[in-house]
Parts: structure tokens; C-alpha cells; sequence
């Protein structure tokens, strides 16, 4: 029955229930509104967690020395060659001769011998069988056409999975001319090889097509050789010490070499032979004949060559000389692979590559044209500007965390009325937090002594007030010019030993810093001295060179350290982590999805959440069961009212009528 003001009481019963109902219902808006302020802490945890992980990234990047190994890089002349500097490189200048580029070697097939790319290469007088290209071997059908060779050669791998190092292509010359073109992949060639190694191992194929000359692989191609007429090395020994043996000749490209050789009481040929290999910028082998006393030069470039000797006078006499070999490209040779061939601070050097990485350590070079008579200056210089972003970046994160962590851990202000506090307000939990991570900024990084040992005296500081950390670039890059191992110890996980022979291989989580002690124990074992304590700590069982401690201040870290070396007696070991490693460790604890700071805070949020809602439910259902109540009784009492309203008027209507008739 609905009930309205219209009812006998007169009274808005509905009002009435609403107010009294609703005095029930703000106790449970209390602890819904407790329940929404637990998921507010909820997300605040979540949003910190993400501002850590952000701050964790930052950090792990600067445990790496990729972090710091950055460069400017200069050139005199880029059009013949750059620099770039990697891990390990170090500030230096080069001077740089360009006498040779790299090439990459390619073969063809013979002219018009394929006429029809869809027949059986054997309907063209091939034999099928196996060929083999540098060790891996194909094998190859009656019925297979040039282009499956062509993608038998692309699809094969070597013994490890890996492509090979050329590509196949078909040329079409015309409607009835196809040529296989065989491209080695790398510039160069490796020293004492001819190039791609290419076989017959059955059959022809290989043979027929061109591409080699005989089963064995030969390519027809052959290096320029000079010799001498005469007995040189006669006439080199009949020379008077001061005399001088003049020559001039042009190198494999075309440049014009000249020099002149002093004979002294102590030269010997050896050393016309080492100046002569050297004015060819290293591009020829010089040899005396054993048997003829021949002067013998000899290209070391395969192929087509214009390498000469146009004179050659010892003391006063010309030396007659004569081309015994020319150096051709064989049939199938469309490009002989050959070295780069170049100078670098007055040591003449060659490459297999036009971009060798592996001359000095970590440096890489370019060569982008060749260019004997120009010396080319390349430097490098340690980009200070890229190592301060880096570091500026984990200090960028660390103000974004702590920015965070001030506001809503904020108080209100008393004298504000509008003032709200933060929704962690009086939360220790997240303030311990972030003393954790300014503690490890402030960590003395002072293992291995040193005047640069905190981020304070690389310039970065912290502001009295908000706490936000910046950095002052002229102290930053007097530390990083002046102290750069230095500040890399501050940022990099570093092990150290009095041994050579001991070598820092990786650590944990658990490693403490120290100053340890090692003693070999015996052939499979070393022990560590905790350096607090004194107690000492044995190794896990060795695995090569390679010695692991699972116990102690020292757990997880893994050292190398060839056995017996040590027998002779103990050696010290330093060992200090970086900050990018303290922050990584301390982060992970607090943020491990099991039993971190954060995720037990956050189950405990949850738990009072999910108790919440076990109140609210039932407090929910004690309010609708208390408006049923009231809207039952309100509803009797009207009716009650009404029935005896009904009864009075029926009574008067009575008491009306019979005073009428009478």
C-alpha cells in the first residue's frame, strides 16, 4: 500500500521514513567512503610502483659502461673516412691513410651457355652433383633449373643454421641468355684465402657454369708479379755502406710510389724488403729468391692490376726488370675480392672490411674513399653533454618519485581552510621508501679511495627545501674530464683484485661491497674472508676457471680465477657496487610482486577493502530490512486510522439519520 500525506494521519509519512532511513544509510556511506579511500591509497601504491619501475630502468641503464662510453667524433676529411667510439674506447687521436677499400668479391656464369631459365641446367651439358661453398655442401639434381640453384644457394645454411655468406641472383641478358651472379655478402677477403671457397664435389656444375676452373675450386684469377733479371740480392751485398738503392713504380690503383733506401753497416735485404712493402702501402709481398737472388714483388690483391716497378737503380746502376705474371680476373671473376689496405699512426694495416672495429678497442672506422696521399685526422672525445643526460635522467625520475611523494604524503594547512592533506597523509610506509632511495644518492662510493667517490662531487646536490636533485654541468664535466674511472665507479658494479689473474665476473642482489680476502684452499676451491668478521667462506665447487660463493656477505658473486695460481698466496679482492645496482636491488624489494613493501601494503589495503564491503553489505541489508520495518509500520497506523474513521462516520451517518425521523 503506497503511503503519501493524503493518508487519515495527515502526516508525509514517506518524508518521515526517508530521514529516519536515512540516518541509517550515512553509516554506511561512512564506510563506503573508508572503502574509496583505501582504493585511493590502492592507486596512490600502484602510481609509485610505476614512478620506481621508471626510476629502476633508469638506474640499471647507468650500471652499464655503454652508459658512459659515448663520443664526439671529428674527421679532416669525411669523404675519406669518420670514427666512432663504443664500449672501451678512450679519448685519442689517430692520423689515417686511406690506400685501399675493401671490396666484395662476385662471380658469373659463362655467356649464353644457359639459354632457357625453366630447362634442366643438365640439357646444357652440366653435371649434376654436390658443390660446396665455404664447407657446405648442395646437391644439386638432373632435373633442377638455374633459378633452383639459384634458391638452393639462398635457402642453405652452414653446420650452425647460419645463411651462407652469398647470395645468389639470375641475370636475364636477353629471351635466351640467363647468368648466375654468386655476391659474397662481406667486403674482403680473409688473409690467405682467395675469397668464397666454391667446390665440385660431384659432377661439374660449378665447372661448366665458369664459376671455377677445376673441381678444387680455382678461379682462374692471378696476382700481379715483378722480378728482377739480375741477382739482387749480389748486387745488394756489393753495395758500399752510404749507398742508396732508388725506385719508383705505381700500386695496384694507379699511385705513384717512390722512395729511397740508405745502406748502413748493419742493413740487411730484410730491410729493403720490409721499406719496399711499405712504400706499396703494405699491398705486396717483397721476396728475395733463394735459389735466384731475384727481387720479387708480388700483388696482393688477386685480379686485374696496375701494379709496376718502372725503375729501380742500386748505387749508380739500373736494375733491369721484367713482369713475370699479370694480374688477370679469371673467365668467372666479374669482381676479385680484396682487403682494405690503410695506415694508421705510421703502421700500415689491412681489413676485410671497410668498417674494422677490431683494430683498436672500441673504436670503429669507416673508410669512405681511398686516398694515399692524404693523411686524415680523426678524433674522439668523451661526449660529457649525452653522459650528464643519462645521469640527468635517473635524477629526472628520482624528482618525479619524490615530487609525488611530497604531495600526498602532504599535511593540510591549518591556517587554510580550503587546504585538504594528501591522501597518504601520515603514511610512513611511503616516506621510509623514499629515505630509502635518497640514502643510496647519498651513498660514499670510497672502495677504491680516490677524490670522487658521491654525486656531490660531481655537482649534483639536492635542494635544501623540496629535496629535488640537479646538477651543475661545470662540476660535472671537471669530474668526468678530469676523474673519468672514477665516476664510472660511483655508477658501475666493479670488482677489482691485487691478482691479474683474478677477474670480476658478476654479482646479486645479495653481494655486499667489501674489501675481501682470497685463499685457494685447493685445486677445486677458493674461500673469501668476510672482512667485518673475519670468518672465511669456501667456494662452490669450481667450474673451469670459473669460481661461485653462494654463502656469506659475498653470495652471488662469481669470480674467475685459474686454478693453482692463487697457490702461491692470498690476494685481495675489492668489490663495489654501483649506485645503478644499489637502486636496482633496493627497488626490487620494495616493488617484488610477492613480498615487496609495495604489494604487502597494497594486499593490506585490499583486506581492508574486502572487510569493508562485508560491513557495507550487511550494515545494507540492516537499513533496507529497518525501511521495511518502519514503511509496515507506518502503514498499519494508517490503516488503523482510516478503519476507525470509517467506523466514526458510519456512526454519525446512524446518529444523523434517526434524529431525523423522530
Amino acid at each position: 500500500m503506497g503511503i503519501t500525506i493524503n493518508g487519515p494521519s495527515g502526516i508525509d509519512t514517506a518524508s518521515l521514513i526517508d530521514q529516519l532511513v536515512g540516518l541509517e544509510q550515512d553509516k554506511v556511506t561512512t564506510v563506503q567512503n573508508q572503502k574509496a579511500a583505501y582504493q585511493v591509497q590502492v592507486d596512490d601504491y600502484s602510481k609509485i610502483k610505476s614512478m620506481l619501475a621508471d626510476l629502476q630502468t633508469k638506474a640499471v641503464a647507468l650500471n652499464q659502461e655503454s652508459s658512459f662510453d659515448v663520443f664526439t667524433s671529428s674527421s679532416s676529411d669525411n669523404t675519406i673516412a669518420t670514427i666512432t667510439g663504443g664500449a672501451g674506447a678512450i679519448e685519442s687521436s689517430y692520423d689515417l691513410t686511406v690506400n685501399h677499400l675493401a671490396k666484395s668479391e662476385k662471380m658469373i656464369s659463362k655467356d649464353s651457355l644457359v639459354t632457357d631459365q625453366t630447362a634442366a641446367l643438365s640439357t646444357f651439358g652440366v653435371t649434376p652433383g654436390d658443390i660446396s661453398i665455404d664447407g657446405t655442401t648442395i646437391t644439386i639434381t638432373g632435373t633442377d633449373t638455374i633459378q633452383d640453384l639459384r634458391m638452393k644457394i639462398n635457402n642453405a645454411t652452414d653446420s650452425s643454421g647460419n645463411k651462407l655468406g652469398v647470395t645468389a641472383s639470375v641475370l636475364k641478358l636477353s629471351d635466351s641468355n640467363y647468368r648466375l651472379v654468386l655476391s659474397a655478402n662481406n667486403n674482403g677477403v680473409d688473409s690467405g684465402d682467395k675469397g668464397v671457397g666454391y667446390k665440385d664435389v660431384s659432377g661439374n656444375v660449378l665447372q661448366t657454369l665458369g664459376i671455377i676452373t677445376d673441381a678444387a675450386g680455382d678461379k682462374g684469377s692471378t696476382n700481379q708479379t715483378i722480378a728482377t733479371q739480375n741477382n739482387f740480392q749480389n748486387v745488394f751485398d756489393g753495395l758500399a755502406v752510404g749507398n742508396t738503392i732508388t725506385y719508383a713504380g705505381i700500386d695496384h690503383d694507379g699511385n705513384q710510389v717512390t722512395n729511397t733506401f740508405v745502406k748502413t753497416a748493419t742493413s740487411t735485404v730484410n730491410d729493403f724488403l720490409a721499406q719496399v712493402k711499405s712504400t706499396y702501402h703494405s699491398m705486396v709481398d717483397a721476396t728475395v729468391d733463394a735459389t735466384s737472388g731475384q727481387l720479387i714483388i708480388t700483388d696482393k690483391a688477386t685480379g686485374s692490376s696496375q701494379l709496376m716497378l718502372n725503375s729501380l737503380n742500386a748505387g749508380a746502376a739500373p736494375q733491369a726488370l721484367t713482369v713475370t705474371q699479370s694480374g688477370t680476373n679469371g673467365a668467372g671473376v666479374m669482381t676479385a675480392g680484396s682487403n682494405s689496405y690503410f695506415n694508421l699512426d705510421g703502421l700500415d694495416m689491412n681489413s676485410a672490411s671497410n668498417a674494422p672495429a677490431d683494430v683498436v678497442t672500441g673504436v670503429t672506422f669507416q673508410f669512405n674513399k681511398a686516398s694515399p696521399s692524404t693523411s686524415t685526422s680523426l678524433g674522439l672525445s668523451r661526449d660529457v653533454t649525452t653522459i650528464q643526460k643519462n645521469v640527468q635522467n635517473l635524477l629526472d625520475s628520482y624528482n618525479t618519485f619524490l615530487s609525488y611523494v611530497t604531495t600526498s604524503t602532504a599535511a593540510a594547512d591549518p591556517n587554510d581552510s580550503t587546504s585538504k592533506a594528501g591522501d597518504l597523509h601520515g603514511d610512513m610506509t611511503i616516506q621510509n621508501m623514499a629515505d630509502q632511495v635518497k640514502n643510496a644518492l647519498e651513498t660514499q662510493f670510497n672502495m677504491f679511495g680516490g677524490n670522487t667517490t658521491s654525486l656531490a662531487n660531481l655537482g649534483i646536490t639536492g635542494d635544501a627545501q623540496t629535496g629535488q636533485m640537479s646538477i651543475d654541468s661545470t662540476a660535472f664535466s671537471t669530474a668526468v674530464t678530469n676523474n673519468f674511472d672514477q665516476v664510472l665507479k660511483i655508477f658501475v658494479t666493479n670488482g677489482i683484485s691485487d691478482n691479474k689473474t683474478v677477474a670480476y665476473g658478476r654479482s646479486t642482489d645479495a653481494t655486499k661491497s667489501g674489501n675481501y680476502t682470497l685463499h685457494e684452499l685447493d685445486a677445486n676451491y677458493l674461500q673469501i674472508q668476510d672482512p667485518s668478521t673475519g670468518t672465511w667462506y669456501t667456494s662452490d665447487a669450481r667450474q673451469g676457471d670459473v669460481v661461485f660463493f653462494s654463502s656469506g656477505p659475498a653470495s652471488g658473486l662469481a669470480l674467475s680465477s685459474p686454478s693453482g695460481l692463487l697457490s702461491g698466496g692470498d690476494a685481495t679482492f675489492t668489490f663495489q657496487k654501483g649506485l645503478g645496482d644499489l637502486l636496482n636491488g633496493m627497488i626490487n624489494s620494495i616493488t617484488d610482486p610477492s613480498n615487496g613493501t609495495i604489494q604487502t601494503h597494497q594486499d593490506s589495503l585490499q583486506s581492508l577493502m574486502s572487510d569493508a564491503d562485508s560491513r557495507i553489505a550487511s550494515m545494507q541489508t540492516s537499513v533496507d530490512d529497518y525501511k521495511t520495518r518502519l514503511t509496515n509500520q507506518f502503514a498499519a497506523m494508517e490503516q488503523t486510522l482510516n478503519t476507525m474513521k470509517s467506523q466514526s462516520a458510519n456512526m454519525l451517518s446512524s446518529l444523523g439519520t434517526t434524529t431525523t425521523t423522530t
